[in-house]
C-alpha cells in the first residue's frame, strides 16, 4: 500500500524539478503544515531541514558568504578559545584525529558568530520555519525558503564520489600496469613523485608501498570532494540539542545547490536498475512561502514554543525572545509569564 506524502497532488504549487532539486511554493502556514506533515513517505525520516530568510539565496556558509578562505582563522579563533576558557583543542598533524577536533572548534565557533565553511540544518521542519522568518525583511515582496535535503541520497552520491567513479578505476589502474601516459601524467602532477621513483613510474613499476601510500592520499584527496555532515555531541553545545541541529560542509566552499547540480547524475547511475521513468533524482526539495505570511507564522510558531527562547536555552536566547516581544508585540510573544 502506497504511503501518501508531499510528492502527491496538493495545495501547492510546484514550480520546477530539475538537476535533482524541487521547488515548491505553499501560499501560508496551514498549506505548508500540510506539506510538512505529510512528508516524504517512506523516506521521511531521512531529511535534514534548513531555513533562510530570502529565497533566491543559495546555500552558501558564513564563511564563503564573507569571501574568507583564511587559513589561519580556526587557529586564531583556537588560541583565542584557550586563553578565554583553558580549553585546549590539539588540532597537530601529530594527532590523528585532527580532522575531526577541527570540525568541531568550527562548529563551536558557528554558534558563537564565527565564520566558518559549516551551514546550519535541523531535524525539525518547525524549527527551519522560524529561522526563515524570524529576522524582518525590509519591504513585503518576495519569498523566504526552506530546504529538506534527503541524506541518505547525498550518502550514496558521496559513495559514487570516493568508490566507484572514485577509487575503484583508480586502484585498477594503479595495479594493472602498464600505465597509459594520461595516467602517468596524472600521478606525476598530483603525487609528486621524483628521482628514482618518477623512473619507476615511466616504467609502470612502482613499489606496493609507494602505491599504498599514493592510494591513501587520492581516497582522501576524492573525499575533499563530498557533501560532508556533522552532528555535534550532546554535551558540545546546549543549543544544538534544543534545535535538532546538524551542521554541513560543501567542497571548495562551494553552494550546496551547486554541489547537487554538479553530482546529481551520479544517483541516476546508482538507480540504473528502476524503469527510465522513474530516474528522476529528488536530492533536495525547496519550499517558498510569502514574506508577507510572517505575522501569521510567527505567532503560530510560539504558541508551539518555538521560539528563541526554546531554542536558544541561554540569556542570549532570553534577550533575543525579549527583543522580539517589544519590537514585534503583534506577534502575541511575551505576553505570558514564565
Amino acid at each position: 500500500m502506497k504511503i501518501p506524502s508531499n510528492w502527491d497532488v496538493g495545495p501547492w504549487k510546484e514550480v520546477s524539478l530539475s538537476e535533482g532539486i524541487r521547488v515548491v511554493e505553499t501560499p501560508n502556514f496551514d498549506i505548508f503544515c500540510q506539506f510538512a506533515n505529510l512528508g516524504f513517505g517512506d523516506f521521511d525520516c531521512r531529511y535534514l531541514w534548513r531555513g533562510q530568510r530570502r529565497a533566491e539565496w543559495e546555500i552558501t556558509s558564513t564563511l564563503e558568504r564573507a569571501g574568507g578562505r583564511d587559513v589561519d582563522k580556526l587557529w586564531i579563533f583556537r588560541n583565542a578559545v584557550a586563553r578565554s576558557s583553558s580549553t585546549e583543542y590539539d588540532m597537530s598533524n601529530k594527532n590523528p584525529h585532527a580532522e575531526e577536533v577541527q570540525t568541531k572548534l568550527w562548529a563551536l565557533g558557528q554558534h558563537y558568530g564565527l565564520a566558518t565553511p559549516l551551514t546550519d540544518w535541523t531535524v525539525y521542519p518547525y524549527v527551519a520555519l522560524f529561522f526563515a522568518f524570524a529576522e524582518p525583511e525590509d519591504g513585503a515582496a518576495g519569498f523566504r525558503a526552506i530546504f529538506a535535503i534527503d541524506w541518505e541520497s547525498v550518502s550514496s552520491v558521496n559513495y559514487h564520489i570516493t568508490q566507484r567513479d572514485g577509487m575503484e578505476p583508480f586502484k585498477n589502474k594503479l595495479e594493472n600496469p602498464p600505465y597509459s601516459d594520461e595516467f602517468k601524467k596524472y600521478i606525476e602532477q598530483n603525487f609528486g613523485l621524483r628521482g628514482d621513483t618518477a623512473k619507476l613510474l615511466e616504467q609502470s613499476d612502482i613499489a606496493q608501498h609507494m602505491r599504498e601510500a599514493i592510494c591513501t592520499t587520492q581516497y582522501e584527496r576524492l573525499k575533499a570532494k563530498q557533501l560532508r555532515i556533522y552532528r555535534p555531541e550532546s554535551t558540545e553545545n546546549r543549543r544544538m540539542n534544543c534545535q535538532g541541529g546538524w551542521h554541513m560542509r560543501t567542497p571548495e566552499g562551494t553552494s550546496v545547490e551547486a554541489w547537487i547540480r554538479a553530482n546529481w547524475k551520479r544517483l541516476n547511475e546508482l538507480r540504473g536498475f528502476l524503469p527510465p521513468d522513474r530516474l528522476v533524482p529528488r536530492i533536495m526539495t525547496k519550499v517558498m512561502i510569502p514574506n508577507t505570511e510572517r505575522t501569521a507564522i510567527l505567532r503560530c510558531l510560539n504558541k508551539m514554543n518555538v521560539n528563541y527562547l526554546s531554542l536558544f536555552p541561554d540569556l542570549e536566547g532570553a534577550a533575543k525572545y525579549s527583543n522580539m516581544a517589544v519590537k514585534e508585540r503583534r506577534l502575541g510573544i511575551g505576553l505570558r509569564e514564565y
